[in-house]
């Protein structure tokens, strides 16, 4: 039960941070400006969280994913495993070596609650 809470914790803060609704002026700026406020928020509130493995993969590739989303209109969910569970699976060589790729698995386009996850 404290594994679901510490998901739901971590799943609730990604998600408040990701859709955080922001006002661009007309080259942008405030749009790149927020990207990088989520950029650095969301690898330390995982590390804080002691999700360190996925915490250095956003820390590595958030921003470049972030090029192709309109923070005015998004809604993501960001999914992230233990570091056991990283581990176990064998992906350690992504600690050092982020891949965009991997971090594209754990998200997705829409906003997911809770209670689309329970059974």
């Amino acid at each position: 039960m404290a594994l679901i809470k510490k998901f739901y914790f971590v799943f609730v803060l990604l998600i408040s941070l990701v859709i955080a609704p922001t006002h661009g002026n007309e080259n942008g700026l405030a749009v790149q400006e927020e990207a990088v406020h989520h950029y650095h928020s969301i690898p330390g509130a995982l590390l804080n969280a002691g999700y360190t493995l996925m915490s250095h993969i956003t820390e590595g590739t958030l921003l470049t994913l972030y090029q192709g989303i309109d923070l005015d209109k998004a809604n993501l969910t960001i999914f992230c495993p233990t570091d056991e569970a990283f581990l176990a699976a064998g992906l350690e060589e992504y600690i050092h070596r982020p891949s965009l790729e991997l971090l594209q698995y754990h998200i997705a386009l829409t906003k997911v609650d809770r209670e689309d996850l329970e059974m």
